[in-house]
């Protein structure tokens, strides 16, 4: 099939679905500071914390996607290599659709934080100091959705070709998820910090390093798709 849209994977209004999630986060991180403020004191960001689950989400939705929609666009003409490059296209439009959407988590948090007069700490592990470094919070954010979006489509391929294989690629990826965290400053290099002492490095260093490790995520992922044999549908 000739003529396929990149970003066309696997349904049309998926990334709509994704910002409609991100709503309903939105919605349910607003209630846990409401609840802070009325039962405790605000003292850092709710938001700094709770992006860690949206990078979760990228990673499993990701994974989800590549193995649940592949028997399925095979079975409608699409090569394998084709819906590889389609899985390579939603990886790159989910990290910048989340990337996006997270910083704007970031300054609705800084504008009711600066109304209410609370302090608007972030972890020391990242690379920006506060909400209004857009450019710099939407690379960060960018390189990290992307890394860990890449990973779950490995992790899927894997499973996919095989389920051993993918089995054994589980303590890879969570490493590999690891370091990508750590390349960014989000998230992990707060829990790696604590006993290792890893710091936030120089993102001059780590923007690269995470660009060439999704590449190679990516790259292994096509490798496993390319000519990986189509599974029976059971109902």
């Amino acid at each position: 099939m000739t003529g396929y849209r990149l970003t066309r994977f696997p349904t049309r209004g998926i990334f709509a679905f994704v910002a409609l999630l991100w709503l309903a986060f939105a919605v349910v991180i607003g209630l846990v500071l409401t609840g802070i403020a009325v039962f405790g004191t605000v003292t850092e960001s709710v938001w700094d914390n709770a992006v860690q689950v949206s990078m979760w989400f990228a990673f499993g939705f990701t994974a989800w996607m590549t193995y649940k929609y592949l028997p399925v666009y095979v079975a409608h003409g699409i090569t394998r290599r084709e819906y590889a490059a389609r899985v390579v296209g939603f990886v790159g439009v989910l990290a910048v659709l989340m990337a996006v959407l997270t910083a704007l988590g970031y300054l609705a948090e800084a504008g009711v934080y600066a109304l209410a007069d609370w302090p608007h700490s972030l972890a020391a592990e990242r690379h920006f100091r506060s909400a209004a470094e857009v450019p710099l919070v939407l690379l960060v954010q960018l390189l990290n959705f992307g890394a860990v979006s890449a990973i779950g489509a490995l992790l899927a391929a894997a499973m996919y070709r095989n389920h051993l294989l993918g089995v054994l690629l589980l303590p890879v990826a969570a490493v590999a998820v690891g370091a990508a965290n750590v390349l960014t400053g989000t998230g992990a290099g707060v829990f790696l910090g604590k006993f290792v002492q890893l710091g936030p490095g120089s993102l001059a260093v780590g923007a690269p390093v995470c660009l060439a490790l999704i590449a190679l995520v990516l790259g292994g992922t096509w490798w496993l798709l390319r000519d990986v044999a189509i599974r029976p549908v059971t109902t």
